[in-house]
């Protein structure tokens, strides 16, 4: 680790909740010194981390993917949902924006503001915030309905398993809080559940 950044550095930018201060406020160090070495070489001293301190390395994991398996927010924590401000100079300064869609400046209309207050009004309320963006609930509901499935039909269980896997690869290798990484949960586990308990109708053949 001191051959990528400086301890004060680690120590600095360290977010058990948010990885972009080590990689967007270190000037791009930390992607540069990351270049010269393999993943290999990066994973293996991963691995001897985890085998000399297993405790520390599962809480950091567990803390940058709080999102996923808590259900209300952790103290420190938070949840990137949406951004709602239009930052001009992107649009004027992109020469391909320009050329292809004869974009030159975004401006603030009515509907903007329709759609802030809208958002605002559903951020604030601690309830609908968890309910519309925090998938934690939805995977402890499908983690019941999964063990309530009675034996002869856990065979659908196969069905379920690539929401199962996603989840699983965010809690490995997610670093950053944010709700594009998680909004899937919200439209698979109903129709989940509703494939876990419910009854598939064959229609017989007309004889």
């Amino acid at each position: 680790m001191d051959a990528l950044l400086p301890a004060d550095v680690w120590y600095a930018r360290y977010d058990p909740y948010n990885g972009d201060p080590l990689l967007f406020e270190t000037e791009g160090v930390l992607q540069e010194q990351c270049e010269d070495f393999s993943t290999q070489h990066i994973l293996g001293a991963y691995l001897r981390t985890f085998a000399r301190h297993p405790f520390l390395i599962v809480k950091d994991r567990l803390a940058s993917s709080e999102l996923v398996w808590s259900v209300f927010p952790v103290k420190g924590s938070y949840n990137h949902i949406i951004g709602l401000d239009i930052h001009n100079g992107s649009f004027v300064n992109d020469e391909r924006l320009n050329q292809i869609f004869g974009i030159q400046e975004k401006k603030t209309n009515e509907i903007t503001e329709i759609i802030r207050k809208c958002f605002y009004l559903v951020h604030d309320n601690v309830i609908f915030n968890i309910v519309c963006f925090r998938p934690a609930w939805l995977f402890w509901v499908l983690g019941v309905f999964m063990l309530c499935t009675p034996s002869g039909k856990r065979k659908k269980w196969l069905a379920i398993l690539p929401i199962c896997l996603n989840a699983l690869s965010l809690l490995i290798a997610m670093n950053f809080q944010a709700f594009r990484y998680v909004w899937f949960v919200f439209e698979c586990v109903p129709f989940a559940v509703l494939l876990l308990h419910g009854e598939t109708i064959v229609r017989k053949k007309e004889e």
